[in-house]
């Protein structure tokens, strides 16, 4: 399976937390995922946006 990985970051939001953009394309066909194509595209795309904070 072929998996493509973007990211940006992390940036600094100024009140002790990160934030992280990050996002991921792969062929839905490579793990055998079956669904009529006007339901579903060939290629499926995985967004993320995430803030990372300390413990506590």
């Amino acid at each position: 399976m072929h998996l493509t990985v973007t990211a940006a970051g992390p940036a600094d939001n100024g009140d002790g937390t990160w934030r992280v953009l990050a996002g991921a394309v792969f062929d839905r066909r490579a793990i055998g995922l079956r669904a009529p194509r006007f339901l579903i595209g060939r290629e499926i795309t995985i967004a993320l946006d995430v803030v990372l904070a300390p413990p506590g």
